[in-house]
């Protein structure tokens, strides 16, 4: 024959109480607490990512400073030697095209008066000099005498899609077509190990260069919202 079920002493109930009231007051506290502090993680992890993206935004600049270092000897050199003389300096420094593609050496007037090209280009400098670039960006942004960096374009000097930067010495304005492989490749190398992706695009939203490899080079991330948000001058926490 069962036993009848014994009823809960005093003692016992009060102390499940105790226990179910503890149990609900943490819960309400927790969730207080966590909703009070959601923000404040969210804007952290977002600085965080800021500070990271910003770190390695200057690594890439630093980087790419130096290509515009390797320009300004030549716009110098370019108000006291021959056009010809120009170009096999030139010549030297693109060397088999690792960095730069081609170089010119233009006048106050946009006209190009030297150049050259890597030794895997079929294009001839013979048929650029005289050439008119006075109305390209590139070439009105380099007459205010800063550094200056273009959007990717397909060059017509040399029929390849490159990225120019152009430096100024008093009337001459030295121009690198950058290859496209070699803004990859400094990607690369700034991201490291991280595992973060770092994007590259220009002003125009068309991909330049990424450290996971995700994209084409005939793609246009304009659409994407990290991509917005970073030409609209906000921090988004990417490159």
């Amino acid at each position: 024959m069962s036993r009848p079920a014994q009823p809960y002493r005093l003692r016992t109930f009060l102390s499940l109480l105790l226990v179910a009231t503890t149990a609900i007051t943490m819960a309400l506290v927790g969730g207080a607490l966590l909703i009070y502090r959601l923000p404040q993680i969210n804007n952290e992890a977002k600085y965080s990512v800021q500070r990271e993206a910003s770190d390695k935004a200057r690594l890439l600049e630093f980087a790419l400073s130096g290509l515009e270092s390797q320009l300004r000897p030549a716009a110098a050199l370019a108000q006291l030697s021959t056009p010809e003389a120009l170009s096999l300096s030139l010549q030297a420094l693109i060397g088999q095209g690792e960095q730069f593609l081609a170089i010119y050496a233009v006048d106050e007037e946009g006209i190009i008066r030297s150049g050259g090209f890597s030794a895997s280009q079929a294009a001839s400098i013979s048929s650029t000099i005289g050439g008119d670039l006075s109305r390209t960006p590139l070439f009105r942004a380099a007459k205010e005498g800063r550094p200056v960096w273009s959007d990717k374009y397909l060059s017509a000097q040399s029929s390849n899609v490159v990225i120019g930067v152009a430096v100024r010495e008093a009337s001459w304005i030295i121009i690198g077509e950058v290859a496209p492989n070699y803004l990859r490749h400094s990607v690369s190398t700034v991201s490291g190990r991280s595992g973060e992706q770092v994007l590259v695009v220009d002003r125009t939203g068309e991909y330049i260069a990424d450290s996971h490899n995700l994209y084409k080079p005939t793609d246009n991330l304009g659409a994407l919202p990290i991509v917005k948000e970073a030409l609209a001058g906000q921090l988004s926490g990417r490159l």
